[in-house]
């Protein structure tokens, strides 16, 4: 819900690009999900800097994963929106929205075993200066990140925290209730949040993201493989070492019922339309070729 859970990750890229598309608000949806082996090429290329030879592999390979993503995963994920709509009607709790979560979250692990393949040839190939090009935009995306939520006075970034959870929840239900807002509010004084252990967090996920891509890059074997998709795995799942993310995925999940137990029969209903239009959006992408 908050920043800490929202980076791109350069090895979790198919997931994030094909897999969110549907869960993301976005009113084009149907046009992004169709173009994303475009999408996901040029967010790809601007950290890597593709040279010929893997611009065509990865252009080729691209169209493949998303026509199986199409027929495998999305009947999924329509029936998993589906599901979704009943919870959405009902009252909640703190664990069934994490259930909820995690179920999401499942429905990402067919395509980090069916994308890591691919991750892997072309890791493989990483000469140094494109693994220094990556590092250099993680460097400027890190930069980016702490202008975003680490600057100004304890208030000001709880207040950048506030608006941004208003917009993601009002997505969903419209306009909130003084009640919603004021659970919010209380959410984010009480939180575990902390930039400077998020930000800490984000270095050493991509520290490790570095050193497996070099290497992979300088030491091919059949381990590589295996060693790419449990990167994937753990930074789609961004666990800490100390429990801090699993910390403030609890809470969210807390405050996300709250929040929506406050909801009017209105808001519900709002709620309800919207997974089902995205349920409509999965279903009829899944037939088309």
């Amino acid at each position: 819900m908050f920043p800490e859970f929202r980076c791109h990750r350069i090895i979790g890229w198919l997931a994030a690009t094909l897999a969110l598309l549907l869960l993301q608000g976005c009113s084009s949806v149907r046009l992004a999900y169709n173009n994303s082996p475009d999408l996901s090429y040029w967010w790809l290329d601007s950290y890597v800097d593709f040279d010929d030879p893997q611009a065509t592999r990865v252009r080729a390979a691209l169209p493949q994963l998303l026509a199986w993503h199409r027929s495998h995963e999305l009947p999924l994920t329509a029936d998993l929106l589906h599901k979704l709509q009943g919870l959405a009607a009902a009252t909640t709790t703190p664990a069934l929205a994490c259930s909820a979560y995690r179920e999401i979250q499942a429905h990402l692990q067919p395509l980090i075993g069916q994308a890591a393949p691919l991750a892997t040839e072309v890791a493989g190939t990483l000469s140094a200066a494109q693994l220094l090009h990556i590092e250099q935009r993680l460097r400027k995306n890190n930069q980016d990140y702490q202008d975003k939520w680490g600057q100004g006075s304890a208030m000001e970034r709880s207040e950048r925290r506030f608006k941004v959870g208003v917009e993601r929840y009002e997505n969903l239900y419209g306009t909130l209730e003084d009640a919603q807002r004021a659970a919010l509010r209380d959410s984010i004084a009480t939180s575990s949040y902390d930039f400077d252990h998020s930000f800490a967090e984000r270095l050493r996920r991509q520290k490790e993201l570095l050193q497996t891509l070099k290497r992979v890059s300088t030491s091919p074997g059949l381990a590589n493989e295996s060693a790419v998709q449990a990167q994937m795995q753990s930074m789609l799942e961004a666990t800490g070492q100390d429990g801090y993310s699993e910390r403030l995925k609890q809470e969210n999940c807390a405050t996300f019922a709250v929040v929506h137990n406050a909801a009017t029969p209105g808001q519900r209903e709002r709620a309800v339309r919207r997974l089902a239009a995205y349920e409509r959006d999965a279903r009829e992408l899944a037939v088309q070729r």
